[in-house]
């Protein structure tokens, strides 16, 4: 296909309103991970993991939650990346495990993250020979998850009888700060997970009332020319929601729990807990 062509189809997919599964970010790809984790591990990065000071809030925040439900030690981080939730727990007297599609996150947590089991696979096909007091999904995992069903469902087989899951969810207004900003043009000199090379990027959003989801595409041109497309689906769960997920799958008191971080919409921050109790099968 000729040169323009390509551009010109490009250019149309990009200003379509409508979703395009096929752009996806591939989080399972190996050398796609390889990216991911250099952003993981940026901790001036929002585009992969949160820096570890944040993060020590969270991990203070949950162990104090945690004690006071009486909820044991043993956790499972479901979308755990490089590990860096595990170390922190373990460091105040949890034993917590991971699982992760990226094989480079994976691969950088067994080497480096202590008292830790990690598993290279999505929570559906996990094989564990244990099971833990608690699920965490966090830092708005859910919100991207094309089958939620299957991923709570999943989850609740690996939690131990009277456990718990934690869902850590984009905060409804936040998500509607996200679609007051429809178009951003942003830059870099480094890599990112969009190339190796300096790049600029165009995100465009919007709200497909179809999939009732939140599209955030990006087109990418980095320095050698190349022109790709990438997209992320985002599903806002206010409680009401959440509620009718977990109940309808197993799970009961369900209750909202409001981060430690709150005010200002910011990307990092504005996140809130929901907190369900495993209920026994009928």
């Amino acid at each position: 296909m000729p040169p323009h062509f390509v551009m010109k189809n490009i250019i149309n997919k990009f200003f379509s309103e409508k979703a395009d599964d096929s752009l996806l970010l591939p989080w399972g790809d190996e050398e796609f991970s390889k990216l991911m984790l250099v952003e993981h591990l940026n901790q001036n990065s929002l585009s992969g993991s949160r820096a570890k000071p944040f993060i020590q809030k969270q991990v203070l925040f949950l162990d104090d939650l945690f004690k006071k439900l009486g909820i044991g030690r043993s956790l499972l981080d479901i979308g755990c990346g490089p590990g860096l939730y595990c170390e922190l727990f373990n460091y105040h007297g949890y034993c917590c495990d991971g699982v992760d599609i990226s094989p480079a996150a994976i691969e950088y947590a067994k080497e480096n993250i202590r008292d830790s089991q990690f598993f290279c696979s999505n929570i559906e096909d996990l094989e564990a020979n244990k099971k833990y007091d608690v699920s965490l999904v966090l830092f708005g995992l859910l919100n991207e998850i094309k089958n939620p069903v299957s991923l709570i469902r999943s989850a609740r087989q690996h939690i131990k009888d009277n456990g718990y899951i934690v869902l850590e969810v984009m905060h409804p207004k936040f998500f509607s700060s996200l679609l007051s900003e429809s178009t951003l043009v942003s830059g870099s000199e480094e890599p990112t997970y969009f190339s190796v090379l300096p790049h600029v990027r165009i995100t465009k959003r919007f709200f497909e009332e179809e999939s009732d989801y939140l599209v955030n595409r990006n087109l990418v041109v980095d320095d050698s020319g190349t022109v790709k497309l990438y997209e992320s689906h985002f599903t806002c769960y206010d409680l009401e929601k959440a509620t009718r997920l977990l109940e309808n799958n197993g799970f009961t008191d369900v209750q909202c729990i409001q981060s430690p971080q709150t005010g200002e919409l910011d990307y990092e921050s504005y996140y809130h807990y929901i907190i369900a109790k495993k209920r026994p099968l009928d």
